[in-house]
């Protein structure tokens, strides 16, 4: 007899703050990291890549996430 109500173990539960907030909800901000040399890039007017990108919660400043995958820093809106 199969429990419908039990998930299995390869499901995974997003990672929430204590405020209930996940990495996909509208207060939780992506922040990027960048090298010294991006800085450089940067303060000049321009755009470099970041390395990382954390994700925290804005109303109670609990990091989430933190990523360094090329392909997920490409996808993330850092602006506007």
């Amino acid at each position: 007899m199969h429990d419908f109500g039990q998930r299995s173990t390869s499901e995974k539960e997003p990672r929430r703050c204590p405020c209930g907030h996940e990495k996909g909800h509208v207060m939780v901000s992506p922040a990027a990291e960048y090298t010294f040399g991006g800085w450089c890039l940067i303060l000049v007017g321009i755009s470099a890549r970041p390395t990382a990108i954390n994700f925290t919660c804005r109303r109670c400043g609990t990091r989430l996430d933190r990523t360094t995958d090329r392909q997920e820093i490409s996808e993330t809106r850092l602006w506007g």
